[in-house]
């Protein structure tokens, strides 16, 4: 006979199934019904025009144009987000005093309140008063910019607040992932190089590092291969 099933495991995620479906899954349902009615809140009625909401939103240029901006962002602040946490994470997975001082500094943002974050940023990007004009102007520089206005600097202003505030998720992860592969990965190869003479402090990563850490990714890639060539 086989085993009776263990509900006790049910009963651990039934808090998150239960927050999930209220306030996710329920929430997009009724998102997708609105979409497909002339929804007006004033009006009592709210009659069914199927998908001819989606065919003025293909027909209407703002929303390409947000479409455009939007994978701008994406492209801009995913690659770089990513790369920036990598370095951070090797810099603070060194054995050094007071390192995990930095870790905690670096994490800030992602615990930090949201409102409060748009309020400094804001406040960094003024173009008069704020921080970055003003430490300009100390230099002798005009200090006028206006970033969140400029239709060239806005992009990298909001790409840059984004790097910010999403680099302590990114680097936990990261230093989770250097910190799997140290030990057992890395010895062969450092003893292998000391016995020729060419060991450095970049050694480790350039043969196990930067391949092993792309398998902490989020998407699949071909370099986690080259974790048989470490051991």
């Amino acid at each position: 006979m086989g085993e009776r099933p263990n509900w006790r495991g049910y009963l651990f995620i039934l808090p998150a199934f239960v927050h999930l479906t209220v306030f996710a899954l329920i929430p997009i349902v009724y998102a997708a019904f609105l979409s497909l009615h002339r929804w007006n809140i004033l009006k009592e009625g709210k009659p069914f025009v199927g998908l001819g909401n989606y065919l003025f939103l293909l027909q209407d240029e703002e929303f390409w144009n947000a479409m455009w901006n939007s994978a701008r962002f994406a492209l801009m602040s995913v690659p770089a987000g990513m790369l920036v946490a990598l370095a951070v994470a090797i810099l603070v997975n060194q054995r050094l005093r007071g390192v995990t001082l930095f870790r905690t500094i670096f994490y800030v943002p992602a615990i930090s309140s949201g409102v409060a974050i748009s309020m400094v940023w804001i406040w960094i990007y003024l173009p008069r008063n704020g921080l970055i004009n003003f430490t300009a102007q100390l230099f002798g520089f005009s200090g006028t910019t206006d970033f969140l206005n400029d239709p060239t600097l806005a992009m990298p202003a909001l790409v840059f607040m984004s790097i910010w505030v999403g680099l302590g998720p990114r680097m936990v992860l990261f230093i989770a992932g250097l910190a799997a592969i140290r030990s057992p990965s890395t010895r062969p190869r450092r003893w292998t190089e000391r016995r020729a003479g060419h060991h450095s402090v970049m050694s480790p990563y350039r043969c196990c590092y930067r391949p092993l850490s792309s398998c902490s990714l989020p998407a699949p890639s071909p370099h986690c291969r080259c974790s048989l060539r470490c051991i």
